[in-house]
């Protein structure tokens, strides 16, 4: 993205398996969520563009569940 960020608090972590049908095979995802900010404008252009998501009211955009649970235990909603 381009962009320098400070990590400010730990939201938790998630292991979440899937099934990959182009791979045909299951994997396994280990990850950590963190609460960060941005610590200045842009640094550089980054591959993709930053838009913002609302998970509650778009959370097919989130390609993996865990990723909707680390948005709302960041939100301070407890789905």
């Amino acid at each position: 993205m381009g962009r320098l960020i400070k990590v400010i608090g730990r939201i938790g972590e998630a292991v979440q398996f899937f099934y990959a049908s182009d791979d045909k095979c299951w994997y396994e995802m280990n990850a950590t969520f963190v609460r960060a900010e941005f610590e200045r404008g842009p640094v550089s252009t980054g591959e993709d563009e930053l838009c913002w998501v609302d998970f509650r009211k778009q959370p097919e955009v989130f390609f993996h569940a865990c990723h909707v649970w680390a948005a709302s235990q960041a939100s301070g909603r407890r789905d």
